[in-house]
């Protein structure tokens, strides 16, 4: 099934702290407050270094670990009572190691807002680079059964991210989870929260949805140089004619409401009928409609060269138009170091 991981009755995995891993970024060493936290991925790509899920787990001052028989256990809520937040962070397209100053900026202002956070690596990029290529390289020439395996691998390697931390906490069932993306990483926070029932709120940075307006109307088109359905490439006529049945296709999806999927969408005939339905499926847009508009906060750039404003308006209008920011800036990671944002992004989780 697409977007839902199938829980396993003994998840191995590996928490390493204090591993050397975290840099100095210009606003502080954030190592003795990190860990390192690896598992395999639930979807399997085949390529090594994509298939070992990789992610940076940092814990505020009011948790505490213990390793007891080599296994790492977190305590929760030291200073009072209550649930303890989670915040699950999400890069864009291409990041790299050396670029991720304002990620840690953002870090280090939730640590202090008493919110730990897992800042954890998508497919293809960073520490899951597979050997010889860029971080994200392998999704520029992805076709569109490779775009809809990346969200799916993202949204299945965050749901195991959380099944792994709420087991190693204490008290039982003291985590809630929020979810924050920038671009891409945005996109997949979108899909992850009309798929993740758990997910308290979701805050979406610099992103959009409907695949025709973001390729075709930004610089994108530059980037990716991938295909639109099977192994054949289309000019701007023929995407604009193969993307207008989506408004029907999320039309239909919202009529069936199937509470789970495959690719091919084989149990619902009226859906399974699109050609174009895979490329769909990769869409957040397509699954708005599921997610509860009072748990989004949009946060957007005016001058975003990445993401028209049609292709964010859509996605805002799906969402049931939630809370939006626009800021007058460009596309970027400067928006995570942005103060007023980050005080906005703190008091929206603390409705």
């Amino acid at each position: 099934m697409l977007y839902r991981y199938q829980k396993e009755k003994e998840i191995k995995f590996k928490i390493i702290s204090n591993s050397g891993y975290f840099t100095e970024n210009g606003q502080g060493r954030l190592e003795d407050r990190g860990f390192v936290l690896k598992y395999e991925s639930p979807v399997k790509t085949g390529i090594s270094e994509n298939d070992s899920v990789h992610a940076e787990f940092f814990i505020p001052e009011n948790i505490y670990s213990s390793e007891i028989k080599g296994k790492n256990k977190f305590y929760a809520c030291r200073k009072g009572t209550g649930n303890q937040k989670v915040i699950i962070l999400l890069h864009g397209f291409n990041s790299k190691q050396d670029q991720l100053g304002n990620f840690y900026y953002f870090i280090k202002k939730a640590l202090r807002n008493d919110c730990a956070v897992l800042f954890l690596n998508l497919p293809y990029h960073l520490n899951r680079t597979p050997a010889g290529e860029q971080s994200g390289q392998r999704l520029i020439n992805s076709r569109d059964s490779e775009l809809l395996e990346f969200f799916d691998q993202s949204v299945k390697d965050i749901q195991k991210a959380m099944a792994i931390l709420s087991n190693i906490f204490e008290p039982a069932n003291c985590l809630k989870f929020y979810i924050c993306g920038l671009s891409l990483g945005g996109m997949v926070a979108a899909i992850t929260a009309a798929w993740e029932p758990s997910l308290e709120k979701s805050v979406l940075l610099e992103c959009g949805g409907n695949w025709d307006d973001i390729y075709w109307k930004s610089l994108i088109r530059i980037i990716l140089r991938g295909t639109f359905i099977d192994k054949t490439k289309i000019r701007r006529k023929e995407a604009a004619e193969f993307y207008a049945a989506h408004p029907a296709f999320i039309k239909e999806f919202k009529k069936v409401n199937p509470p789970l999927i495959d690719a091919g969408l084989e149990s619902y005939p009226s859906l399974s009928a699109y050609r174009q339905k895979t490329m769909f499926l990769s869409d957040p847009l397509t699954f708005a409609h599921r997610v509860k508009t009072e748990k989004v906060l949009m946060i957007n750039a005016k001058f975003d060269i990445l993401f028209c404003r049609a292709s964010t308006e859509k996605l805002w209008a799906g969402l049931g138009k939630p809370e939006i920011k626009w800021l007058n800036d460009f596309h970027g990671t400067r928006v995570l170091a942005n103060n007023s944002v980050i005080k906005k992004i703190f008091d929206f989780m603390d409705k």
